[in-house]
């Protein structure tokens, strides 16, 4: 047992993703209106994780014609997910809202670069369930950034 954490090695409440401190550190950020949201997409996620973003980021649009929130997404569908049944749908919503001005696809991103990628981003979505440790959450945390996630899996934990 460590006496600095009280944990025994063992324990499964252990996190052991590491995020590259040197490259995710916390600065200013322009947090200026609009307030934008980041939801991400990695490999082949289905449509459970972003068409709840995107449905949200159009009620606020249509609601709140002033001040409305701005959805960036960040990641990529592979080969896979392009050839599921429900990819055409989410594009096409996609693209719907980048021409209403209110979502922007921004693709995949290297870590060296989540800095540029996060400095106008208010509050990240995570809403991948049963994720046991995400990355992603720690990389955004480490620069400052809130959250709105799915309490399941490991997430929970690392907020």
């Amino acid at each position: 047992m460590s006496e600095l954490t009280g944990f025994q090695i063992d324990d499964p409440l252990i996190i052991y993703n590491a995020v590259d401190i040197a490259l995710t550190k916390p600065q200013e950020r322009n947090l200026q209106r609009p307030i934008i949201w980041l939801s991400g997409v990695f490999h082949n996620n289905d449509d459970h994780i972003l068409c709840p973003a995107l449905r949200a980021i159009e009620i606020l649009a249509n609601d709140l014609k002033e001040d409305r929130p701005l959805l960036k997404i960040a990641g990529y569908f592979d080969k896979d997910a392009q050839r599921s049944v429900w990819y055409p749908d989410v594009k096409r919503k996609i693209n719907e809202l980048e021409l209403r001005g209110i979502c922007s696809w921004v693709g995949t991103y290297q870590p060296l670069y989540l800095n540029d990628l996060m400095n106008d981003v208010s509050l990240a979505l995570h809403l991948k369930s049963m994720d046991p440790c995400p990355n992603a959450v720690l990389e955004r945390m480490a620069l400052g950034v809130g959250h709105i996630y799915a309490s399941s899996g490991g997430t929970p934990e690392l907020i």
